[in-house]
């Protein structure tokens, strides 16, 4: 897949207040950091840190999905990371390829084996870009030294497929290191990881850090992190919503031959990305007039601003199709799911991405939002038989 993504900074780009709130959080937080351990570089595990980075720059954070960016601002995308300072350089985890079904790789010829780690990357990084519109990728990361934290930016760049030359094969720890005219990389065979090597000497800005508690500090910070998840239960609770699980409430799996599975279904030639939402009887019931009558075309838009025509269909309206049929695959199978074609959606896949439903908002009659919603989010919300 070819790649194109420019780079510019993020973060000395943000207006002051921005940053500067960006910095107290970060303080305020750390400066608990002796409740955790005796180590005079501060404690950030790194949810803490995208929830933080999102909550100051007003960022969309899809650090959950399937993507090789954590947060993602306009044409942004920024993944996010933190990480103890150990020398001028650091190697840290950027990619995963531990599927072994999705991800074959050939472990018994190094270059071939390179070459397509690689070639997973790219199309991994390729299909964010392409998911979410960017034009600018990088990472943004923060490391933590002895009372301080160095905030610190680089490109995100696919790697260089025609520069790639092998440092060093296999050794006991299981790794290769090789590099490109750009970056440095290692590869853990052990843990079928991909780790990037982080320059740690050249930060865009340095935010000291206290461990006397500023109790005034704490509260606000304690305050301003929990205040945005109450904000995204209460918008949750104002607008009117469904959710509706990616599997057969019925068999508790995703059927091989209908469903997202649909593609798989006999009688004719289908197109990879036919696919339908099933919508059990329960939330007919529960949520009665939410949806048009079947039928009736409406319109479907996604977080990432995507529309589609849609419509209910089948027996007692028990199905959420587009029309054309594969645009709702594309965006569901390809785009949110990271699916590839011909490849079957299971249960197990769907545990894996942690998320089995998708919840639907209706904005205004004949306009609706859908997004991929969580693991398990169709039990709590119409009960475990349901």
């Amino acid at each position: 897949m070819t790649i194109t993504i420019e780079f510019k900074p993020f973060y000395p780009l943000q207006k002051v207040e921005n940053r500067e709130k960006y910095k107290q959080l970060l303080s305020g937080f750390t400066q608990t950091s002796p409740m955790y351990s005796d180590n005079l570089k501060p404690y950030l595990p790194y949810r803490v840190a995208e929830k933080i980075f999102c909550v100051s720059f007003l960022s969309k954070d899809v650090s959950r999905k399937d993507a090789s960016v954590d947060a993602v601002k306009e044409k942004d995308g920024i993944g996010i990371k933190t990480f103890v300072s150990n020398g001028v350089r650091k190697y840290e985890k950027i990619a995963e390829f531990d599927n072994r079904t999705k991800y074959p790789l050939d472990r018994g010829n190094i270059p071939k084996l390179i070459g397509q780690v690689a070639h997973y990357r790219n199309d991994r990084l390729g299909s964010t870009v392409k998911m979410y519109q960017l034009k600018n990728c990088l990472y943004h990361y923060l490391v933590r030294d002895i009372r301080k934290i160095l905030i610190s930016e680089c490109p995100m760049r696919p790697i260089d497929m025609k520069s790639i030359e092998v440092v060093s094969e296999p050794s006991q720890r299981k790794s290769i290191k090789f590099k490109d005219k750009f970056n440095s990389y290692s590869f853990s065979l052990s843990k079928s990881t991909l780790f990037q090597a982080f320059t740690t000497n050249k930060p865009i800005e340095v935010v000291k850090i206290s461990y006397e508690i500023d109790k005034e500090l704490l509260l606000a910070t304690i305050t301003e992190l929990t205040r945005q998840k109450k904000e995204e239960v209460s918008l949750l609770e104002s607008k009117e919503h469904v959710i509706l699980p990616l599997y057969s409430t019925r068999i508790g799996k995703v059927p091989e031959k209908s469903g997202l599975n649909q593609w798989n279904a006999g009688g004719r030639k289908r197109d990879y990305d036919e696919v339908y939402i099933p919508i059990p009887i329960q939330v007919h019931k529960k949520n009665p007039g939410f949806f048009p009558p079947r039928d009736k075309k409406f319109i479907l838009k996604t977080e990432e601003g995507k529309e589609f025509s849609v419509k209910l269909c089948q027996d007692n309206s028990k199905a959420l199709m587009s029309d054309p049929n594969k645009d709702l695959g594309k965006w569901l199978l390809r785009d949110m799911l990271g699916l590839k074609e011909g490849e079957l959606a299971t249960a197990e896949y769907l545990a894996k991405k942690e998320a089995d439903t998708v919840i639907i908002y209706k904005l205004k009659e004949g306009l609706y939002q859908i997004g991929l919603h969580s693991f398990g989010g169709f039990e709590k919300g119409y009960g475990e038989n349901a």
